[in-house]
């Protein structure tokens, strides 16, 4: 009982801070826009509420292109090699 308790609140924070996240996303978005006097979230769909959804789509449909003169194996690791320290 304990256990299942415990999983709800996880799953409650984790949609709660999920929630807040794209929250802040729209409001970020809307107000560089705003500032930016460009078409974005503060123009464009009903609210811009729809953006963070085509971003989303956008990020998973996007594909990886490999430069025909890079060499495959550091244009894989180098951006892990720039990372590692950071992760530190």
């Amino acid at each position: 009982m304990d256990v299942l308790i415990n999983l709800i609140k996880i799953i409650g924070v984790f949609s709660l801070l999920m929630g807040l996240v794209s929250v802040m996303t729209w409001v970020e978005r809307r107000l560089s826009a705003i500032i930016q006097y460009r078409l974005g979230p503060n123009r464009v769909g009903p609210f811009g509420l729809l953006q963070p959804i085509a971003d989303g789509i956008k990020n998973v449909l996007k594909e990886e292109t490999l430069p025909g003169t890079a060499s495959k194996a550091y244009f894989i690791i180098g951006p892990m090699i720039g990372g590692f320290p950071v992760a530190l």
